[in-house]
Parts: C-alpha cells; sequence; structure tokens
C-alpha cells in the first residue's frame, strides 16, 4: 500500500493529465462546456467500492452520469435527499440501482446476522441495520457455494429499490409520470460485466 504522500501526489498529477487533455476522459471543450451546467440522462445509486466506478465500467464521459456512491448502495435519507435533487432539478430518464458481486457491506451484514458483534461502531451498524432486513429474508437453510451471499446481494438492491419508490414522493411521482424508469442491476467484479435485475 501507498502512503498518503504518494496517494496525494498520484491525484495531483491524474488532475494535470486531465486538464492537458491526456488523460482520456474529457477534453477542455467537454470541461468548458459542463461548467455552465449538467444534464445527466442518468442517476446511480451505487457502492462505495473503489473496484466499481460506473464512469469507467459503462464508458460514460464527465456530465452523463450522476453518481451517489454509499457503502452497500443503501438509500438512507441523505442518499436519497441526492436523488431527489437530480430526479428534481434534471429530470433524469434513468434511476439505475447497482449493487456488486462479493460486496463487503453486505458481507459485513451477513456476519453481523451470523455472530453479532458487540464493539461495531454506531455509524456502520446503522448502516447494516438498513441492509439486514433483507438479507435475512433470503437467508438459505444450508449456505452451500456462497448462495446466500449472491441473493443477499441482490435482495439488498431490490431493498433500496422498494425503499426509493414508496417513501420518496418526487420519485415515485415521476415514476407515476413515466417520466422516470427504475432499475436494479449488479456488477460482477471477476467479469465485468452488468446484469440488469427484473
Amino acid at each position: 500500500m501507498i502512503d498518503a504522500n504518494e496517494a496525494l501526489q498520484r491525484l495531483q498529477e491524474g488532475n494535470e493529465r486531465y486538464l492537458a487533455g491526456e488523460g482520456g476522459a474529457a477534453s477542455r471543450q467537454d470541461i468548458a462546456a459542463l461548467a455552465a451546467g449538467q444534464s445527466p440522462a442518468v442517476i446511480l445509486l451505487g457502492c462505495s467500492d473503489s473496484r466499481v466506478v460506473p464512469e469507467i465500467l459503462f464508458d460514460q464521459h464527465l456530465g452523463e452520469l450522476f453518481v451517489v456512491r454509499v457503502a452497500g448502495n443503501v438509500a438512507s435519507p441523505e442518499v436519497m435527499a441526492s436523488i431527489e435533487f437530480a430526479v428534481l432539478r434534471f429530470g433524469s430518464p434513468l434511476l439505475v440501482v447497482m449493487g456488486h458481486t462479493d460486496c463487503g457491506a453486505v458481507s459485513a451484514a451477513i456476519a453481523e446476522l451470523s455472530e453479532p458483534a458487540s464493539d461495531t461502531p454506531r455509524n456502520i451498524k446503522g448502516l447494516l441495520g438498513r441492509m439486514i432486513p433483507a438479507i435475512k429474508s433470503v437467508r438459505p437453510h444450508q449456505d452451500e457455494d456462497g448462495a446466500w451471499m449472491r441473493q443477499a446481494v441482490r435482495a439488498n438492491v431490490a431493498a433500496s429499490l422498494r425503499h426509493l419508490l414508496q417513501t420518496s414522493g418526487p420519485i415515485k411521482e415521476a415514476v407515476g409520470a413515466q417520466t422516470l424508469t427504475v432499475v436494479g442491476a449488479e456488477y460482477n467484479l471477476s467479469t465485468g460485466a452488468v446484469e440488469f435485475l427484473d
């Protein structure tokens, strides 16, 4: 693992490449155009996992995705507010809630269900608490070959979708008016493929 100084230096050098148009993500024209405003077609709620970067895995440029990331793609009040902001401000037609295989937050929730820890920090416990009901609902009698993990990731995506649709007025209204479509997805860390879920 590199130290903080080297990590900061890498960020600074990357930003310099970006400004010089050498990074491949955006040109000076893109930057100038986006400074005046944005109109992302997709709102994406995803996990904070460093291996799951929506702009890269969907090959999208600056301004095309409004991304909200939180461990376990949980629709907490702050996350929901961010999504509602994008729905109301930009009128984005698509909202994707995307989980991923081998999610560390889902794994932590499974561990908490199996053997609760007394030393889990309060905020992490709160995050896991939002995930546990959905994950508990798919708990198998016998967890063969990681079946619980696979089912739990999808159950967690479905729970976030339901929560958004049931508790957010702006999202419900946009879906009802057919100006917003809401879908779930799962990113496979091993293959790089995204599967959109029914």
